[in-house]
């Protein structure tokens, strides 16, 4: 059990506590325009619990601990999910655009110079080479 201190003197000190909380993450957001790494100092959820502390919102608008793991865990899975997806268009526009070069390096010859140095039907760990084989 914890004593929940409720006089006058304790609600002026919350009171300032929760305005200096709010103006120190107000001007780390205006840094983070310039310095994104500024806000990795700032525990958001805890500041928004002593601003919560100061005042009198009821603790049922916040979500359990919980709830909140969950949410977060699932954002980090779609953000995961988008960059993979990301990976896979950027895969695909390589993919796309090398083979014009392939074909581009086709028709100037000079795959047909590289060709008496390039390993045989992919099976590159025998060592076979054309016009070398064993």
């Amino acid at each position: 059990m914890r004593p929940t201190f409720t006089g006058p003197l304790d609600v002026l000190r919350r009171s300032a506590e929760a305005r200096d909380t709010i103006q120190v993450v107000t001007t780390a957001m205006q840094m983070a325009q310039f310095d994104p790494g500024v806000m990795d100092n700032i525990d958001g959820d805890e500041a928004l619990k002593i601003v919560q502390g100061a005042g009198r919102s009821p603790q049922r608008i916040f979500r359990r601990q919980d709830e909140v793991a969950g949410i977060r865990d699932a954002r980090a899975k779609a953000q995961q999910a988008q960059a993979g997806m990301a990976a896979v268009a950027t895969a695909g526009k390589v993919a796309r655009d090398a083979v014009p070069a392939a074909v581009q390096a086709r028709d100037s010859g000079l795959l047909d110079g590289l060709g008496g140095r390039m390993p045989q039907g992919g099976d590159v760990q025998s060592g076979d080479v054309q016009g070398g084989g064993a």
